[in-house]
């Protein structure tokens, strides 16, 4: 069930370290600011991924917060096979 494939990955994610629910969240970039910033610029966004599509080797995500929303891609041969 659905249930049991998120409980699964917040195992996952604590069993790596990682709090899925921190207290607090570093100094992050909106949706809506993104498009002021020159590419390849690091940036940390706080909001949620709301669809996916796998496409073979690459996968887009479309991602929301409060100021709007912003499609990435991930490519296989930049990540590398196993994320």
């Amino acid at each position: 069930t659905e249930a049991e494939v998120r409980l699964h990955h917040l195992q996952s994610l604590t069993a790596a370290g990682v709090d899925a629910y921190p207290a607090a969240t570093p100094a992050h970039t909106t949706i809506e600011s993104l498009t002021d910033l020159p590419v390849d610029t690091e940036v940390t966004i706080v909001g949620r991924i709301i669809a996916k599509r796998l496409m073979g080797k690459l996968c887009f995500a479309k991602l929301s917060d409060a100021t709007g929303q912003f499609q990435v891609a991930f490519s296989e041969k930049e990540l590398g096979a196993e994320t």
